[in-house]
């Protein structure tokens, strides 16, 4: 009656102001979830670290080529930070960094904190273009790198190279920890996603967020000294800070690791065998197998909506978490564990995270409907670089808190489950996660509409197999115009990153409209990457398994040789799965880096013998009628088959 009652005695009332919950249901959505969420002291990034080094001096930090401690990493970090003191570094200073997967990152990363600076990521892989809107935006007083040559001219900005050199330089500096002015309102980093304007935004994270990341670590996931973190997240990816300090505000260890070689052999797979915790996209670890990690490996799952299957294929022999943030919140706002076999959720929220599920009136809906997820508490971050109208649209009062507190508009819709869980609806706008990469669609679409010839440009996510999700982008040429396919890709490959250049181009005489005259997304027609006719039949043996090996990743028929991996449709994971395929059906060692230099079978084949091979492996004498089992078996026959039964031993 509480609906009636309120219409009856204010008629006046506008509809969207109605209470619909009562005063216990209220309680129990705003207050109620949120009251069993731990609360921690708040510290700054360098003194959460530092108490780990007084605690856990002697144990081993990262693990990289060599094993470095933390009074080691501490000490180099130290010097590093002076360093930089001198060059003007302190709280609020931007410093840019643009650096691989290694132990100079993690001491670099450490040190900017140290020094009181904001660490600025720049992915090397980068385009020119994205690399220069980054450092235009956050104007850093200094740059550090491992090879100059992957940043644009950074004018008269103190650009530092980091390696042998500046380590001899700052030898003579001290290794005690600088005395810091920072505070817990400072920037702790600044991480870049995506625009829906066309222009990427720079969220700025305070150091008031930390130490719940810290509570995480030790109280969810275990970490402590003996654990390995595994860090394979690129730099621009807010996942990469998550997974050094996993380790290094816990006890444990990270260990910098290409996620191109988690299923190599060798020193590698001797790495990989060490794993107790690693953070995976669900597109990252749908290329892999349960086997690559050792059993009861706790497998963190971030960055895209989990499916089901997966959870169940993984979680036998794993523990898997999963972990749910926008960048803007501190990486990470809730959590839990993914049992196999039991309805996925997002999980509770982290320490000192208030959430609250809103209608568009800002009003809490009941458990169990579906609403927008606003964000509160010491994870918010500052906001967006140079962008206040934009913060302030994203970054909101909070009319349930303390006054003058605000709120985080997620823009994904959830809903409660019955005991507070958090269950992932999908989105209230058109930004999309694909293989983990927050994208708005809109900044494609913008960059796409400038090249020439094109006239309009839609860009959408499709799925057309199950967990493979491809950007495609669909055009109408100007009057009078031919779309250039290949002009679109250099383009957009000039200024977006890889993972934001669509994997499909069509061409359209017009775009398909609903009857109120928005895009027709449902209307627009699949994409055909080709058959592999006409492209080239293979000429040799291992061409034709090369060309199985392709079309079986890519989804498709039929691959010719000189189809080109990624026009056809591959992107990084799918090339990474590829890899994984030749490896176990080839027994070559071969890196994805060689498959982006040599996209084509016809120019990755002559690659095989120039690579590590493992132990010959020997042909069956004679073949059997009916296909084997296994994928190994499968390739013995087919080469006995192809190459003549003369061979009895095949050594690839």
């Amino acid at each position: 009656m509480t609906l009636l009652d309120q219409i009856a005695n204010h008629p006046q009332l506008r509809l969207g102001a109605v209470d619909i919950l009562t005063a216990e249901e209220r309680r129990r959505v705003l207050d109620g979830f949120n009251d069993g969420t731990p609360r921690v002291p708040q510290e700054t990034l360098p003194a959460v670290f530092e108490r780990q080094v007084r605690e856990h001096a002697d144990e081993i930090a990262v693990i990289c080529s060599k094993e470095v401690t933390y009074r080691e990493l501490n000490a180099q970090a130290n010097r590093l930070a002076h360093y930089l003191a001198r060059q003007g570094v302190g709280p609020d200073v931007h410093v840019a960094v643009s650096m691989g997967r290694s132990l100079d990152l993690v001491t670099t990363l450490l040190a900017v904190s140290k020094a009181g600076g904001t660490y600025v990521p720049v992915d090397p892989t980068y385009p020119t273009a994205r690399k220069q809107r980054i450092l235009d935006d956050t104007a850093p007083a200094v740059v550090l790198v491992d090879d100059p040559g992957n940043l644009p001219a950074v004018g008269a900005v103190k650009l530092v190279v980091v390696g042998n050199d500046l380590w001899r330089e700052v030898a003579v500096l001290s290794d005690q920890n600088p005395r810091s002015q920072l505070s817990l309102d400072n920037g702790a980093y600044v991480i870049y996603t995506s625009g829906s304007t066309g222009v990427p935004k720079g969220a700025t994270i305070t150091h008031r967020g930390i130490t719940r990341l810290s509570h995480r670590f030790r109280s969810n996931f275990g970490v402590g000294p003996g654990s390995r973190i595994l860090q394979i997240s690129s730099i621009g990816f807010d996942g990469s800070v998550w997974e050094i300090l996993m380790a290094l505000l816990a006890g444990g260890a990270v260990v910098p690791f290409d996620p191109e070689r988690l299923s190599a052999v060798g020193a590698d797979a001797e790495l990989v065998s060490q794993t107790t915790h690693v953070t995976c996209t669900p597109s990252l670890l749908a290329s892999l197998v349960p086997e690559t990690f050792p059993p009861g490996t706790m497998i963190i799952v971030a960055g895209e909506e989990v499916p089901q299957w997966l959870v169940d294929t993984w979680a036998v022999l794993h523990q898997l978490e999963n972990s749910y943030g926008p960048s803007e919140v501190t990486v990470c706002t809730t959590g839990g564990p993914l049992p196999a076999n039991e309805p996925v959720t997002l999980g509770d929220a982290v320490a000192n995270t208030d959430q609250y599920v809103l209608d568009r009136f800002l009003q809490p809906v009941p458990v169990g409907v579906a609403g927008e997820l606003y964000v509160a508490g010491a994870g918010l971050g500052r906001g967006y670089v140079g962008r206040r109208g934009f913060t302030a649209s994203r970054f909101v009062a909070c009319p349930f808190g303390l006054a003058g507190g605000l709120m985080y508009r997620t823009g994904d819709v959830v809903r409660w489950d019955s005991v507070g869980r958090l269950v992932f609806l999908g989105r209230s706008d058109g930004q999309v996660k694909v293989r983990g990469f927050r994208i708005e669609l809109g900044e494609i679409e913008t960059v796409l509409s400038a090249v020439a010839g094109v006239r309009q440009a839609a860009v959408v996510v499709r799925e057309d197999q199950p967990g493979d999700k491809r950007l495609v982008a669909y055009v109408v040429a100007a009057d009078e115009v031919s779309a250039d396919v290949a002009l679109m890709r250099r383009e957009l490959s000039s200024r977006l990153p890889e993972y934001m250049v669509p994997s499909a181009f069509v061409v359209l005489e017009a775009v398909p409209l609903t009857a109120n005259g928005k895009l027709d997304r449902a209307a627009l027609p699949m994409p055909v990457f080709g058959s592999g006719a006409g492209s080239g039949k293979p000429r040799t043996a291992r061409q034709a398994v090369l060309c199985q090996l392709f079309a079986g990743v890519l989804g498709m028929p039929e691959v010719g040789v000189d189809d080109n991996f990624f026009d056809v449709g591959g992107h990084s994971l799918l090339a990474i799965r590829l890899m994984n395929r030749i490896r176990s059906t080839l027994g070559v060692e071969m890196g994805v880096r060689l498959l982006f230099e040599n996209p084509t079978v016809a120019a990755l084949e002559p690659h095989l013998v120039s690579v590590t091979a493992r132990p010959p492996v020997t042909a069956v004498a004679n073949p059997p009628e009916s296909l084997p089992l296994s994928f190994s078996q499968r390739r013995l026959w087919f080469l006995h088959r192809v190459e003549g039964r003369r061979r009895r031993t095949t050594s690839l």
